[in-house]
């Protein structure tokens, strides 16, 4: 059986840039500094929400 792909680290999952951006983001908002890997997980879990929120149905006032 062959080995499985290996999983490709979370820095990778986000452009070196959107994770720039949402460390200064947060700071401004927060004031909190974040290393890079507790970065990627917020930011993670916020990309997450906006997912789940854009496969829900709007719902129209008739």
């Amino acid at each position: 059986m062959a080995n499985p792909a290996p999983e490709k680290p979370a820095f990778a999952l986000l452009p070196q840039e959107a994770l720039i951006e949402f460390k200064q983001i947060y700071k401004e908002e927060f004031g909190v500094e974040l290393p890079d890997e507790e970065a990627v997980k917020k930011a993670t879990a916020v990309l997450n929400i906006v997912k789940v929120l854009a496969k829900k149905p709007v719902l129209q006032k008739e």
